[in-house]
């Protein structure tokens, strides 16, 4: 297909079941390795031309031509990539424009299950308050929801976004990344929020700026690699990304690229940022402390022992430690979760634990909780002490939450687990809803609380 000039189009998007439509495969398969050429120096990022853009008149971004849109000279001006193609074109269907001000309405427990359906529970009378499922969606994909004032916002794993209303689970609006529905397009997205703009990678190349209240794309740029497999962090002003062995730093509001810094191995993994800088692990053993000024230069390395490697989506950072997780190879003695001063980079304590792979790590009430395949632990923060380990009589397939101060939630396979803290038991609230033939895919859980 000739490439489409229209940056967005208006697009009532079906919701109906069709036969021809694939389904979506929830494996969400690893990048092969890359081969990566010794690394270059640090990109930065011409100014712009100091000349206006005319009405249909290319400007000049560093090197690359960026058509500008008719309606709107400055309109996706830093674009690489305007012209968008069958598969990175943005349709957006708006129903309702998001109600900033509405306000949630009654405590609830909100589940984005493995198996792509959205709910709202109610843990008092044990009973779902409203679901959504979108058309052909079997898999979460593990991506995550956000929630935002009174408003939901969900990425899917076949490039939808959708924002829904937190109270009723009514549609705002709807987008759709791309014309085909058999791609895995979004994996591990959390529809980063700032200010106005939701922030979407998706594995097309592209990063997305989108609207909050409307769904209309504000801008996008193509990355150099598809892996975006990851979701971009916040910092200030500024939006960082991971893509194979770059980070990019863009300008949140405009899309201007800032630098796009090279690495010797893939940056498969979660980012964290604490404001002062942004911290990012290889696929390999060594995290970076990165200065998010316009130099990126990397203020400390820290590489972990026992030949580990893999930190993926387990990293925290809080109150100046970060606390991630080394996956052990063959060869290890343990896996271990680590406290890494965030200032200098220093080892504060290491735990080992079995070889078993971490699946979740999550800090709670100032107490570090993460499992393994057979293995839920508590962790002190402070000196890494073991406080406790337990196999749970329920496998967890998402996160670890708070209820009360006495309990804790996760799901499993068969439905919502609540820990006792005190007595650390184990209790199943079954909801047949949740069960998934698509178990490789992580669920989400938040519990949201009626305004006053």
């Amino acid at each position: 297909m000739n490439k489409i000039f229209h940056l967005l189009l208006p697009l009532f998007i079906v919701t109906g079941t069709c036969d021809a439509q694939k389904k979506v495969s929830s494996a969400i398969k690893k990048p092969a390795p890359l081969k990566i050429r010794k690394p270059a120096p640090m990109i930065k990022y011409e100014e712009p031309s100091k000349k206006k853009a005319e009405v249909g008149e290319p400007a000049n971004i560093g090197s690359n031509a960026v058509h500008a849109e008719k309606r709107n000279a400055k309109f996706n001006q830093y674009s690489n990539n305007a012209v968008l193609s069958e598969d990175d074109i943005v349709l957006n269907n708006l129903i309702l424009k998001v109600d900033t001000e509405k306000k949630i309405t009654s405590n609830a427990l909100l589940i984005y299950g493995s198996n792509g359906k959205i709910f709202s529970y109610d843990l008092d009378q044990q009973t779902i308050n409203w679901r959504y499922l979108e058309t052909g969606i079997t898999s979460s994909g593990s991506n995550r929801f956000n929630v935002n004032g009174a408003t939901l916002y969900v990425p899917y794993i076949d490039g939808t976004l959708a924002a829904l209303d937190v109270n009723t689970g009514s549609v705002y609006w709807k987008d759709k990344i791309g014309l085909r529905r058999d791609k895995s397009l979004l994996t591990r997205q959390n529809a980063t929020i700032n200010n106005d703009q939701i922030f979407i990678a998706a594995r097309n190349s592209n990063l997305y700026a989108i609207n909050k209240k409307n769904g209309s794309m504000a801008w996008n740029y193509e990355l150099q690699y598809e892996f975006n497999i990851y979701p971009p962090v916040i910092i200030g002003d500024g939006i960082y990304i991971n893509n194979a062995p770059y980070i990019y730093k863009f300008q949140a509001q405009t899309g201007k690229p800032a630098w796009q810094r090279n690495f010797t191995k893939a940056m498969y993994a979660s980012m964290v940022a604490d404001g002062k800088r942004l911290y990012a692990t290889d696929e390999s053993n060594t995290l970076y402390a990165i200065n998010p000024d316009a130099d990126s230069s990397i203020d400390w390395e820290f590489k972990l022992s026992d030949n580990q490697y893999g930190v993926g989506e387990n990293i925290i950072i809080d109150k100046g430690t970060i606390y991630m997780a080394g996956k052990a190879n063959p060869d290890s003695k343990a896996t271990s979760i680590y406290g890494i001063s965030a200032a200098d980079g220093k080892q504060l304590w290491k735990t080992d634990l079995a070889k078993d792979e971490v699946v979740s790590l999550n800090m709670i009430d100032g107490q570090i909780y993460g499992y393994m395949k057979d293995n839920l632990f508590t962790i002190d923060p402070e000196d890494g002490k073991l406080l406790h380990s337990v196999k749970p009589p329920e496998e967890p397939i998402s996160n670890i939450i708070r209820e009360t101060e006495t309990s804790l939630l996760y799901l499993s396979q068969n439905g919502l687990v609540r820990i006792s803290k005190i007595d650390k038991n184990f209790k199943l609230i079954p909801v047949s809803e949740l069960k998934t033939e698509e178990p490789e895919s992580k669920a989400n859980i938040q519990l949201v609380t009626k305004d006053n």
